[in-house]
């Protein structure tokens, strides 16, 4: 996080064409590309209009307390500015193709560019059939449709919101109900 690079990328995610990627240095090892990097983010900040100061020479350093505080504001910020178009955003097109650095985890560079998801939605969770499915930026609900064949699991990316526990209850019912349906009918074949 101390390079800058992470933050610009997200910046592009949040403010297309914002940030001219190709002038972010990804793999850096040097300081003077780090300060290159936060100097390209400040730029950009400020044709946006973000008025936060951003301490250069502290965040350069790597040291955890002033990397995390940023990190929390930035959070916010990008919540606060997040808002879900549709369209999947592939990081690693955004940045030329630019592999991540060397210590970064991640997928590699050619099965990211081909896979659908979002580079943001990383934490996934099973669509159960017959609950309707909340989509927390455009606030509506959006009913699920049971396939009529077994098909594979699909997967919708979780809200930003904390979790209903009223909804996920109801879906433990349904679900505890359809595996005592399909074990009576496993008897009946069975018998």
């Amino acid at each position: 996080m101390s390079t800058g690079a992470a933050y610009c990328q997200l910046t592009h995610l949040l403010f297309r064409d914002s940030i001219n990627l190709r002038k972010v240095k990804w793999n850096s090892r040097n300081e003077m590309d780090h300060i290159s990097n936060w100097k390209i983010l400040g730029t950009a900040w400020k044709t946006l209009g973000v008025d936060k100061p951003v301490p250069v020479e502290r965040l350069t350093k790597a040291k955890f307390q002033d990397n995390f505080e940023f990190l929390q504001w930035f959070f916010k910020f990008f919540n606060a500015n997040y808002v879900d178009d549709g369209e999947d955003y592939d990081a690693v097109t955004a940045r030329g193709g630019e592999p991540l650095p060397a210590g970064a985890k991640g997928p590699a560079p050619a099965r990211a560019a081909a896979s659908a998801r979002s580079a943001v939605n990383t934490t996934m969770r099973t669509v159960v059939p017959g609950v309707p499915a909340v989509n927390a930026n455009a606030r509506t609900v959006v009913p699920n449709v049971p396939a009529a064949k077994k098909a594979s699991p699909t997967y919708a990316p979780m809200s930003r919101t904390s979790t209903n526990s009223q909804t996920e209850s109801v879906a433990l019912k349904e679900l505890q109900q359809e595996n005592a349906k399909l074990a009576q009918q496993i008897e009946e074949v069975c018998l």
